[in-house]
């Protein structure tokens, strides 16, 4: 799976399918404990409320702020890399 974005994901954003599957994927990687979903988003492409919640709660949780919104080579995509299971190595 690609692990980059062309537009931003969540509240206010393209939303663009691909980008959103990308967004509950690396989502999906993260233990509720350290802000990801209590139960596993379904990798539809759909930005509904259950992925723009994960995407606060993760906020919230591990960068002090919760604007909803995941953008290309901002700090939220950045953080959750981190989390990946399956990173692509160059």
């Amino acid at each position: 799976m690609a692990k980059a974005l062309n537009g931003s994901v969540g509240k206010g954003a393209r939303n663009q399918f691909e980008d959103v599957v990308v967004v509950q994927y690396l989502l999906n990687c993260v233990p509720a404990k350290k802000g990801g979903p209590e139960a596993e988003l379904v990798l539809d492409g759909l930005c509904g409320p259950k992925t723009n919640a994960a995407i606060s709660q993760y906020q919230s949780t591990n960068l002090g702020f919760a604007d909803g919104r995941v953008d290309a080579g901002g700090k939220t995509f950045h953080s959750l890399r981190g989390f990946d299971s399956y990173p692509i190595r160059n």
